[in-house]
């Protein structure tokens, strides 16, 4: 028991409602996939709250390629800055919320970031509204109209970028949390760059057939926020901004590679860190290219990204993964994006190859040649 109440004001005077825990863990789980306002999303970010899109609740994470799941995170989340979040719940009277929680949830952190497909967010989503629930979910979540083909296929692939970077968020969920567990929280906010760790204490207050829930985020402090510069800022960059941190080496690959695809009848879309090439097949946008400036996620050198789903025509995927592959030392991060860092004379000219293969890409799909 608590010494510890609010009140309400009713009609016959004050209802005094007093703090109480909760009866069972699984109803505190929920309240979250129910309501995950309760997350504290205003107090995260005052200045521009964070919105949430449920994604799965009891979603399984592999321990290695191909394996099924492992562990199962209580829910899955994702922010309108395309953060996934994965949060744990457990009740204060619950001896793991000490020191085993914050193992599961670095496991999960860990193991998810480099196992999980690139798309597995997003079927998990499909899995549970639909297509065209995924697409309402998303456009709402970004402020957008459902028909906007190009924001909620550039939101995915944020996601994908900021899952495969490690960007993403901790949340230890509780209705109290206990003062062992709270240190842990700041340290490691305090410590990591790319990974937010926060608590957030849904405080349950009852009386008289009512209930009152009231959420107070644990674990946020100046310093963490300095550590990440963090902005919450959603708003894009521009070609301007991505020319002005380019190295002097580099800028003009990257402006030639913008003017080339302008050329050849590509849209350039700005994103929130870098740019996208997009051809249009039958009336869609597809994104096949990107360029990152230097520090963008866990990528300390500006790079290229080919980004090749399933879905292209014939065997355009395969052809294109082999073409990359032979023409430029890529890295694969997930199911289809390869990554090449742009840095000194010897990456520019594995750029330039890579590029002479992307105009072959793009042909291909516009002609549907496999």
């Amino acid at each position: 028991m608590y010494d510890d109440f609010i009140f309400m004001k009713a009609e016959a005077g004050l209802l005094r409602m007093e703090r109480r825990r909760y009866d069972r863990e699984i109803h505190l789980q929920d309240l979250v996939e129910h309501h995950p306002e309760l997350l504290a999303g205003g107090q995260i970010r005052p200045h521009d709250p964070v919105r949430w899109l449920m994604v799965s609740r009891e979603a399984g994470i592999p321990d290695r390629d191909g394996s099924g799941g492992r562990w199962a995170v209580d829910h899955l989340l994702l922010d309108q800055d395309a953060v996934p979040t994965f949060v744990e719940v457990k009740r204060s009277s619950d001896t793991r919320i000490r020191r085993e929680v914050v193992g599961q949830m670095l496991d999960y952190a860990a193991n998810a970031t480099v196992y999980w497909p690139a798309g597995r967010i997003r079927d998990l989503v499909v899995e549970s509204r639909g297509e065209d629930g995924m697409r309402d979910a998303v456009a709402s979540l970004l402020g957008s109209d459902p028909s906007d083909v190009e924001a909620i296929d550039g939101y995915w692939k944020d996601v994908a970028t900021n899952l495969r970077s490690g960007n993403v968020r901790l949340l230890f969920v509780a209705d109290e949390i206990p003062r062992e567990l709270r240190r842990i929280i700041e340290f490691l906010n305090e410590s990591m760059t790319n990974v937010e760790v926060l608590g957030v204490e849904v405080i349950q207050y009852v009386g008289q057939g009512h209930q009152a829930l009231v959420p107070r985020l644990v674990g946020q402090s100046e310093q963490a926020r300095d550590v990440k510069g963090h902005t919450g800022s959603t708003a894009k960059t521009s070609e301007q901004d991505f020319d002005a941190v380019c190295p002097d080496q580099i800028r003009p690959y990257f402006q030639s590679l913008r003017q080339s695809a302008t050329d050849r009848g590509l849209r350039v879309s700005w994103g929130t860190k870098g740019f996208s090439l997009r051809v249009v097949r039958d009336g869609r946008p597809l994104s096949v290219f990107y360029g990152y400036p230097p520090n963008s996620g866990a990528q300390e050198h500006a790079s290229i990204q080919a980004y090749l789903p399933k879905d292209f025509p014939g065997e355009t995927s395969g052809w294109a993964r082999a073409a990359f592959l032979d023409a430029a030392p890529f890295r694969a991060a997930g199911e289809f994006t390869l990554i090449l860092p742009v840095h000194d004379a010897e990456s520019l000219q594995h750029a330039q190859r890579a590029t002479a293969v992307l105009w072959e890409l793009v042909d291909r799909l516009r002609d549907d040649r496999s």
